[in-house]
């Protein structure tokens, strides 16, 4: 089993958004007013990947979540 970092890529692009709705959708169930506004946006991430400032978290060949890499 691996478990690794590594930066993010554009093939990346919709798994990331998809983790990142299942977070504001907790949060919103938690009473959390985080990421409400609909932030972080989809071009947002885009625009980070293409300049290198996110990574993925992957384990066992499955993309788990996403870290700025800055």
């Amino acid at each position: 089993m691996a478990i690794y970092l590594r930066r993010a890529t554009l093939d990346d692009l919709q798994s990331v958004m998809t983790i990142i709705e299942q977070a504001r959708a907790q949060l919103k169930e938690k009473g959390n007013p985080q990421w409400q506004d609909g932030h972080p946006f989809q071009k947002t991430m885009e625009n980070d990947i293409k300049a290198g400032y996110n990574c993925v978290l992957i384990d066992n060949q499955k993309l788990l979540g996403r870290l700025p890499y800055n």
